[in-house]
């Protein structure tokens, strides 16, 4: 989460890479694969009860955003700032000195409208 978290400083247009998901069946030694997704991060990830969104702590550290089962009614983000924002508290959650005054979201929000056009 950290890498991707400052990445978006440079590259907020991260947030609407296309992602490809395989959904497989492992056939003795071989693989088949049985539907393919084309998603975007924030439609994989969703909220958490415990860790504000979907991911992976080691020893309280966020190490990875995992993915929800978004074939399921309202697992994942329903948009892209819904799940800036989820990031934005789990920063103040597991990095509290690192990011004052709520910088990140408006940094965030301010260079995806700059590279994009479009709002956050």
């Amino acid at each position: 989460m950290d890498a991707y978290t400052r990445s978006l400083f440079v590259h907020p247009d991260r947030l609407d890479a296309n992602h490809l998901v395989f959904g497989y069946d492992l056939e003795g030694e071989s693989l088949r694969v049985v539907d393919f997704w084309v998603k975007k991060i924030w439609e994989m990830a969703g909220e958490s009860s415990k860790n504000i969104l979907s991911l992976q702590v080691k020893q309280n550290i966020p190490v990875n955003i995992r993915p929800k089962d978004w074939r399921t009614r309202d697992a994942s983000f329903g948009n892209r700032r819904q799940f800036v924002e989820a990031l934005d508290a789990a920063l103040k959650k597991f990095y509290p000195e690192r990011y004052h005054g709520g910088n990140w979201l408006k940094q965030v929000a301010t260079g995806y409208q700059a590279k994009t056009g479009i709002p956050l």
